[in-house]
């Protein structure tokens, strides 16, 4: 990935010219005994006495090779002292043809010790960072993924850290990533941040949205695009046809590509450049499954759900059994999202239709996962004929599903609605839900380090008998081990909602849309909210800080209180 322009370039602005650390709020660097190295202080005001000029590091790392042993341990010492500033150039020394250059530049760099986590960190990020240093890349992977989610840019000075002093060049890129194309309100215009460089020790600081106003540039559809193909033909030019990361990387920039196409109302221009993006991997392998799966997912969250669809159907039409199911669930999970379930369940219908002997002949055991799609189309299909008004085929459906899948959530949960008023169905459901609560109990004890085993119990209780409160504990405690997971938050929603908790249950679905703001669902319970605090409370602002609100939840928000305004 080092190679590549996007990768390269990113890593030169945060790493390559030093002030970016600071504006990021970057840590200090301490040589290995803990004694911190601090840089020149620059003097200012009448009669103080300048300080001497810094070494040239670049020259500095050249001396480690020199053939005088004093020239090479003193330039050692001057590296270390140097601290970050030096850190770049004694990355790119490691590929040295020197191999004496080579050597003390990997020993300098493990003296130097990164200090992942401020003080001024927010205590949610601290939390995050406080092992970061000892954690396995997989893990460091997760951590990003978590940082960029959280509110208010609260996590960008940690991933520039991470994009500037990680060693593994593949963390480092995803952190560079997250810091300019996470979402489209956070971008930061990559030409113009490079060029602005020299105006950077103007804006530094520790305040992150201070440094995020400083790049952030508001422009015209034509400079989108233009600075859109601009990063996808440098990309090109420099990564040539790469496979794996650099695949996904390609096939998000030509996604936003077209999808600055489509903002100037270039339907044509930006379809081309979709189905481009369609075609980038070929066939379809697990490296193909988990790119089209990951830019399909991020497609969704920005709103863009025909070409997720195109994303999702391309695992769909394979004769892969793993990709097909895959596939199918994320486009089926879509199109019941947006209130499609008719769409949903057909997914789900020709999937099987197409696969049901392999899945048949599947070990027991190791066909849990398609019981529970399957389980999960029939459910589909009984929200269809729920929206119909035949309460008779929804029955049907329902138990159909549970028949497949006793442990599925949202059909347990249909049942219990659909019981009211019914005592041998209330009863019917009540015993099937105190199965399942049993059963993801026992998944809570066998992994308690797991969030989805507490937010499924905590949905569950939320949305039918929870005269303890329990499901509140159990979902806080998944927002906990996850707090940028939208779906987490959303549950915690419910579960405060439930035990008559309006102001908090109004926070707490606002943060789920704030994740996911295009979500159906998620905008659906967040309306139900909003609705009963202006019953409850006539007149009374919501407990929301609206000006922090992202646009897109904002402008939600507006739809949802316009019909109140017109009807006062």
């Amino acid at each position: 990935m080092a190679s590549t322009f996007f990768y390269s370039r990113v890593r030169a602005a945060f790493a390559g010219l030093g002030v970016v650390c600071a504006l990021w709020s970057l840590p200090c660097v301490r040589a290995a005994d803990g004694e911190p190295q601090q840089a020149s202080a620059i003097a200012s005001g009448e009669g103080t006495v300048p300080a001497p000029a810094s070494p040239d590091p670049a020259e500095l790392v050249r001396r480690l090779g020199d053939p005088d042993y004093y020239v090479r341990e003193d330039a050692q010492r001057q590296l270390i002292e140097m601290g970050i500033a030096a850190r770049p150039f004694l990355r790119e020394a490691l590929q040295s043809d020197d191999l004496e250059i080579a050597t003390r530049a990997e020993y300098i760099l493990q003296r130097l010790k990164v200090e992942w986590v401020k003080p001024t960190d927010p205590p949610e990020v601290q939390r995050l960072m406080a092992a970061y240093g000892q954690m396995e890349l997989t893990r460091r992977l997760e951590i990003i993924g978590q940082l960029a989610g959280l509110p208010e840019y609260r996590g960008l000075p940690a991933l520039a850290r991470i994009a500037c002093y990680e060693s593994d060049e593949e963390i480092a890129f995803a952190a560079a990533y997250e810091v300019f194309y996470r979402r489209p309100e956070g971008r930061r215009d990559l030409a113009t941040y490079l060029t602005a460089m020299g105006e950077l020790p103007a804006v530094q600081g520790d305040l992150p949205a201070a440094a995020v106003a400083a790049f952030q540039r508001l422009h015209t559809d034509d400079q989108g695009i233009a600075f859109a193909e601009e990063v996808l033909e440098r990309f090109r030019e420099n990564a040539g046809r790469l496979t794996g990361d650099g695949a996904r990387v390609e096939m998000l920039l030509l996604y936003e590509t077209a999808e600055q196409l489509l903002k100037a109302g270039r339907d044509a221009d930006a379809e081309h450049y979709a189905a481009e993006a369609r075609s980038r991997m070929g066939t379809i392998d697990n490296e193909a499954l988990e790119a089209h799966l990951t830019v399909g997912y991020k497609l969704r969250a920005r709103g863009l759900t025909d070409w997720a669809a195109g994303e999702f159907e391309l695992l769909c039409d394979s004769d892969e059994l793993l990709a097909g199911r895959f596939g199918c669930s994320a486009l089926a999970e879509m199109w019941h999202d947006q209130g499609l379930d008719a769409k949903a369940a057909e997914a789900v219908e020709a999937y099987f239709a197409k696969f049901g002997d392999d899945v048949e002949n599947l070990q027991f055991g190791r066909d849990e996962l398609f019981r529970e799609l399957q389980a999960r189309g029939r459910y589909f299909l009984a929200c269809r004929y729920a929206a119909e008004g035949d309460t008779e085929k929804q029955l049907a459906a329902l138990r159909r599903a549970l028949e497949i899948y006793p442990y599925e959530i949202d059909t347990l949960i249909a049942l219990y609605r659909l019981s009211e008023g019914r005592p041998r169905l209330r009863q019917e459901a009540i015993d099937k839900i105190a199965a399942a609560v049993d059963r993801y109990r026992g998944d809570i004890e066998s992994n308690p380090k797991s969030p989805t085993n507490y937010n499924q119990l905590a949905w569950l209780l939320a949305n039918t008998d929870d005269p303890f409160g329990e499901a509140v504990r159990l979902a806080e405690t998944a927002v906990e081990l996850d707090p940028v997971a939208s779906a987490y938050h959303d549950t915690l929603g419910r579960a405060y909602f439930s035990q008559g908790l309006l102001s908090k249950a109004i926070q707490s679905q606002a943060r789920a849309l704030e994740l996911e703001p295009y979500s159906g669902l998620l905008r659906k319970q967040f309306r139900e909210f909003v609705e009963a605090w202006r019953e409850r409370f006539p007149g009374r602002p919501l407990p929301l800080d609206v000006e922090k609100l992202s646009p897109e939840v904002g402008e939600f928000l507006q739809s949802i209180e316009a019909p109140a305004e017109a009807t006062s």
